[in-house]
């Protein structure tokens, strides 16, 4: 029974962390991710071997942080609510989220692989006519894709129910609307990605 109560001290104590990085990340200063490092680091090393309390503090911390963050209605809502502050802080968020919970950086790169040939073909097209519909297909594909990764890996759920409501955003857009909204889109994708890497994301 002594050792039951120690340990939910402990995980009480490292919810706590997590809990002030999330609070510290959606503050109105300006946050300089490397203060964030050595609490994420703690909260890594306490996870390594402790699958069990792993998941159980993450469900947690995502049920009571991340969910009002990164609800469906809140994601669809990207391309017109999300502020180029949200963006970042969305992503460091995720991103901390994703490295904790095993995601490899390999399977964010092979996302974002997906993205930046969508991002490359409207950059370079000449006749922004009919560019959603060209696209359209790749939009598509990255939306199966990744719920194929989500459902083989379940390091990607999370990631999968972020990003697939705003690809069916991408895929009911017009033309006028496509490349500014896939912008975003690819912007805080990159971020991800970054900032992943940046906290100690495996390969």
């Amino acid at each position: 029974m002594r050792n039951d109560n120690k340990q939910i001290k402990i995980d009480n104590n490292i919810y706590k962390e997590l809990k002030e990085i999330s609070e510290k990340i959606q503050s109105k200063e300006v946050l300089n991710p490397i203060s964030l490092s050595s609490k994420i680091e703690k909260v890594s090393k306490y996870f390594k071997n402790k699958k069990k309390e792993k998941d159980k503090i993450l469900e947690k911390f995502w049920n009571e942080e991340l969910s009002r963050q990164f609800s469906a209605p809140i994601c669809a809502n990207f391309a017109d609510g999300w502020k180029e502050e949200d963006i970042i802080k969305k992503a460091m968020l995720l991103s901390i989220y994703l490295r904790l919970d095993g995601l490899k950086s390999s399977q964010l790169r092979k996302f974002l692989d997906l993205a930046t040939n969508v991002h490359n073909l409207i950059k370079y097209q000449k006749h922004q006519k009919n560019l959603h519909e060209e696209i359209l297909p790749r939009i598509i594909k990255m939306r199966y894709i990744l719920a194929y990764q989500a459902g083989k890996e379940r390091t990607v759920e999370k990631l999968y129910a972020v990003l697939d409501p705003m690809l069916q955003i991408l895929q009911k857009a017009d033309d006028n609307n496509f490349k500014k909204n896939f912008g975003k889109f690819y912007e805080f994708l990159q971020a991800i990605v970054a900032y992943h890497k940046f906290f100690g994301g495996a390969d």
